[in-house]
């Protein structure tokens, strides 16, 4: 038995169907009906009506369920309830609340695997950026491996560089040992200082032990003074038919006769310096000594291989021969290092607009030059400063171009010595335009004046001694760039006791008002004047009339 249920409209009849489908009897069970359907209800207050109804109703459904028409038996129909509207509505509402319950939670239960499915992607991408996190680090670890073995590739050349330097720096010793050697077998056939090497190579060691009395014996054995000193010990001029048949060298001697004389057995001549009218004894240079002089006053230590014409200046500070002005000409061609660092001279250009000074420090122009190879003690800038009046250079070695650095420079060096400047000149650097520098300028009274931008003319002083600074500093250090700070000193003796062209004066005439002793007189043992003692007010007094002198001159120079 099976039942089936036939719902016209909103009533239902239950019906109980028998296991064989295909029997055409089907019995109707007895069943209470419970309903709000007015109609039903009406329709079945009729006799019999309900039954018809009922009948014809199943046979509809079974003809569109495909089953033959079955006949009913007639079964009692229970009674009819009638319920409220409200109540089936309510019931109704009831289910209807339950099943959208039952959907929303199976909405939270669907929602619920979507955020589990969205949690297991996620641990899913975090597992694989950590794989790719661990393979990142795994390439940097090869990287660093390979960097490892890169320095350690470079460790190896440089010890390799390392051993090759100390074979040339020991075969370059042997080499000098073996010149030295040569030098003294020289020196002790010929009896003088001489030196092997052809221009540049370092000054006999037996140079720097010549005094005064070695000076008068070296001037004996010189064919060419002579007769000469003769002459001068015997306070005789001696007429021009006896001079004929000497020298050239002799001929010049005997025509300055009134300006030579003989000061603890060494000839001196008398000259006198154009710029200052300071007048100076010159010692006359034997042959012997002649190209020691050369060197000392080139390339000797606070010389710094400047050209013919400062070069020529320096020597006559306190030497003097025949024609020397030539030989110091051949001598600076034949200067290797000036060859390879200096080249050519350049074309000569139009006067630049020039800024009018008259007195020390009214003006003085900055600059920073540099990178330079880093020092042991770090220092890779170089700051300099010069006077545009006495042409008085400063440089300072800096770790760094800072302002603070610069400042602290500058005080504690030039405006220390020579007190601060009347008016401050600079390129637009943001170290210069900085409000550090500003705030010394403004503390010491200065006037802060700057260059047209990208415009390095406009401070041409400074920028030209930057390039002298820096050759002299590339030939000083040429073998050991790790040091050029411990040459800068000598390098700026050099540049302070050379003349300038503009001034024809030293900087440090200019500046101190008298000329600084170079190593070169020192070297090569040049006699001093008697020393006199004169009384600080007497001194102070010839001080300032020779300052005055020497501005004055270099006033109507430039």
């Amino acid at each position: 038995m099976s039942m089936a249920t036939v719902s016209p409209g909103r009533s239902s009849w239950l019906l109980w169907l028998p296991s064989n489908t295909s029997s055409t009897t089907w019995v109707c069970l007895p069943f209470t009906v419970r309903t709000d359907h007015s109609a039903l209800q009406w329709l079945m207050s009729f006799r019999g009506a309900g039954w018809r109804s009922f009948s014809r109703m199943t046979s509809q459904w079974c003809t569109g369920q495909g089953h033959a028409t079955p006949t009913l038996m007639p079964c009692p129909v229970g009674p009819v309830l009638q319920m409220a509207a409200a109540t089936v509505s309510g019931e109704r509402d009831v289910r209807e609340r339950e099943r959208e319950r039952e959907r929303e939670r199976e909405r939270e239960r669907e929602r619920e695997r979507e955020r589990e499915r969205e949690r297991e992607r996620e641990r899913e991408r975090e597992r694989e950026r950590e794989r790719e996190r661990e393979r990142e680090r795994e390439r940097e670890r090869e990287r660093e491996r390979e960097r490892e073995r890169e320095r350690e590739r470079e460790r190896e050349r440089e010890r390799e560089r390392d051993v090759r330097e100390r074979e040339r720096e020991r075969e370059g010793r042997e080499r000098e040992r073996d010149v030295r050697e040569r030098e003294r077998a020289l020196c002790a056939e010929e009896g003088v200082c001489a030196t092997v090497c052809r221009a540049s190579g370092p000054v006999c060691c037996e140079l720097q032990t010549v005094d005064v009395a070695e000076w008068g014996q070296q001037q004996g054995r010189d064919t060419d003074l002579q007769p000469v000193l003769q002459w001068v010990e015997a306070q005789v001029r001696p007429p021009w038919e006896e001079v004929t048949a000497l020298s050239l060298a002799t001929k010049g001697l005997w025509s300055k006769f009134e300006r030579l004389r003989l000061a603890d057995g060494v000839l001196q001549r008398a000259w006198k310096e154009s710029a200052t009218g300071e007048e100076r004894w010159q010692v006359v240079v034997p042959k012997a000594l002649r190209e020691a002089v050369l060197q000392s006053t080139h390339w000797g230590v606070g010389t710094g291989h400047f050209g013919v014409t400062k070069t020529l200046h320096r020597l006559r500070q306190g030497f003097y021969w025949g024609q020397h002005k030539r030989d110091v000409e051949d001598f600076c061609c034949r200067c290797d290092n000036c060859t390879v660092r200096k080249g050519p001279p350049g074309r000569a250009h139009a006067q630049l607009q020039q800024f009018p000074v008259g007195a020390p420090m009214e003006r003085v122009g900055v600059d920073v030059v540099g990178p330079f190879p880093t020092t042991d003690s770090g220092n890779h800038w170089v700051l300099t400063a010069m006077d545009y009046f006495t042409k008085w250079p400063e440089a300072y070695a800096l770790p760094d171009q800072e302002a603070e650095t610069i400042v602290d420079a500058l005080t504690a060096g030039m405006f220390s010595m020579f007190g601060a400047a009347e008016s401050i000149h600079s390129d637009q650097g943001r170290n210069f335009e900085s409000h550090v520098f500003a705030i010394m300028c403004e503390r010491l009274g200065m006037h802060k004046t700057r260059t047209t931008p990208l415009h390095p003319q406009s401070d041409g002083l400074v920028e030209r001694f930057n390039k002298t600074l820096g050759q002299q500093l590339a030939i000083v250090s040429a073998k050991h760039q790790s040091d050029w700070n411990k040459h800068l000193p000598m390098v700026l003796m050099a540049c302070r006791s050379t003349v300038q062209d503009s001034t024809s004066c030293t900087p440090a005439l200019l500046m101190l008002g008298r000329e600084i002793r170079t190593p070169a007189q020192m070297v090569c043992g040049r006699p001093l004047d008697s020393p006199h003692v004169t009384p600080g007010p007497e001194y102070a007094r010839r001080l300032q009339d020779h300052l005055e002198t020497a501005h004055t001159s270099t006033r109507e120079q430039v």
